[in-house]
């Protein structure tokens, strides 16, 4: 019997324990489905600026711009190429006809500007 009570109380505090542990999460949940409906209602800072994008398009009330120069004459005063290729999401700094390791490439860059503007 004495093992039999044991048995009782602790499935009793199990159980309060389950209950305790089910509230919290259905807190937690809540608080989850506030922020999201909050991020969703983010709204842009005022007035009008561009960032670089990254992706295929553009937040709402942003329009997404392209512009690009081709061969940008970058001559090291050392004889050696002033071009360092990066990307910054989209947009992108490339050497202009070849890999800069190559001489074809010669001393041109190619620069490319994705942006999202409003």
């Amino acid at each position: 019997e004495e093992k039999q009570a044991e048995l009782i109380n602790g499935t009793s505090s199990f159980k309060s324990e389950m209950t305790t542990t089910q509230g919290k999460i259905d807190t937690l949940e809540e608080l989850a489905n506030i922020a999201s409906v909050e991020l969703e209602h983010i709204s842009w800072l005022k007035g009008s600026f561009c960032f670089l994008s990254s992706g295929g398009s553009c937040p709402a009330g942003f329009t997404r711009h392209y512009a690009a120069i081709y061969g940008i004459y970058t001559p090291g005063s050392d004889g050696g190429y002033w071009i360092k290729p990066a990307t910054f999401g989209n947009s992108y700094v490339s050497c202009h006809g070849g890999s800069c390791s190559s001489s074809s490439a010669g001393p041109n860059a190619n620069l490319y500007i994705y942006s999202c503007c409003k």
